[in-house]
């Protein structure tokens, strides 16, 4: 079902992206803050256009987003609110909203390759099926929810396609 909705432009050096770390009680409230920054609104950017359903956008996409003119540089999909039908867009590739360090995952969301108890935190090696792209990050269970955290930031299209976790080369999950 296609139902209309926004697509609203966030400007690279928009204020959500210096935002201060606050302190944390504990690794999984810092994580969880991590993962959600920055949250997106309609009053945040400039409302560009619009879209003819949001089922047709992922993370990292220029194709449909790029039909709008006026843009110095292409734009990206930097986030998508399936509750109020609104995709974000930034200009440029290097468009800071187009990165993160931390990944959150329900637990039902990964494919586990065999029933495992996980003492986490551990090393983790995550390898893209479409670029064989391999980082190395470290893997957080928090009840149900998992967190996955890099070094440093990569781009969130990574989990557009296939992804492979491992531990000690040994295929853990996908997702």
């Amino acid at each position: 079902m296609n139902i209309k909705g926004q697509i609203v432009e966030i400007p690279s050096n928009s204020p959500l992206y210096g935002l201060h770390k606050p302190e944390f009680q504990n690794k999984e409230a810092e994580l969880t803050w991590e993962a959600e920054h920055p949250k997106y609104s309609l009053f945040d950017g400039i409302l560009i256009g619009d879209h003819d359903g949001i089922e047709h956008f992922k993370i990292g996409q220029r194709k449909g987003v790029n039909q709008i003119g006026g843009a110095k540089e292409p734009l990206y999909v930097i986030a998508i609110d399936k509750s109020e039908n609104r995709i974000f867009a930034g200009a440029g590739h290097n468009h800071p909203g187009l990165f993160a360090k931390v990944f959150k995952f329900s637990k039902s969301e990964l494919k586990w390759n065999k029933e495992m108890s996980i003492d986490a935190p551990f090393n983790v090696k995550i390898e893209n099926q479409s670029t064989k792209d391999i980082l190395e990050a470290k893997l957080y269970l928090f009840k149900e929810i998992i967190f996955l955290e890099f070094e440093k930031e990569i781009e969130k299209a990574i989990f557009n396609h296939s992804v492979t976790i491992f531990n000690n080369n040994n295929i853990i999950a996908t997702i």
